[in-house]
């Protein structure tokens, strides 16, 4: 368990009632992850969502036969979250290896799921959240593919 005030420093938490955070701490852990460690690996099933205190994160996806051929398409850094598929789907859509040392918060995925199906305001709340995190990404992505494409006269 973490302390609910290390919870209430992040905006993804800042709708959340003081009931709602401390839930949320008694499900919460601080991890650590080495530079060039894997947090996350595509495929797998999603058992955490994390929260990045502090460092950076590449989110790769796999693009051939080994596992050493992934792509890292974007990074995150402080305040961002990783594992959103812990949620809402049965695998990991992609990859997440620790750029620099990371330090994070590791929220258990089934009992983060069992709350907020209990407390419907608070699942409410956390996928409005999710729903931005795969907006922002997907965005991102939309940006990078866009910039590939050759202009008119280029």
């Amino acid at each position: 368990m973490i302390s609910p005030e290390m919870l209430r420093r992040y905006p993804f938490f800042h709708s959340l009632s003081h009931e709602q955070i401390n839930r949320l701490a008694m499900i919460s852990s601080g991890v650590e992850f080495a530079a060039g460690e894997w947090i996350l690996r595509e495929g797998e099933p999603p058992d955490r969502l994390y929260l990045i205190v502090e460092g950076d994160v590449d989110i790769c996806l796999q693009v051939g036969g080994t596992a050493q051929d992934v792509l890292a398409f974007t990074t995150v850094t402080s305040g961002a979250v990783l594992g959103w598929s812990a949620l809402i789907a049965e695998r990991r859509f992609a990859s997440a290896r620790a750029r620099t040392p990371v330090s994070a918060i590791a929220m258990d995925g089934a009992r983060l799921l069992a709350l907020c199906e209990e407390d419907e305001a608070l699942g409410y709340r956390i996928m409005r959240r999710i729903a931005g995190v795969i907006y922002e990404r997907l965005r991102n992505v939309t940006y990078q593919l866009v910039s590939l494409i050759p202009t008119a006269g280029s």
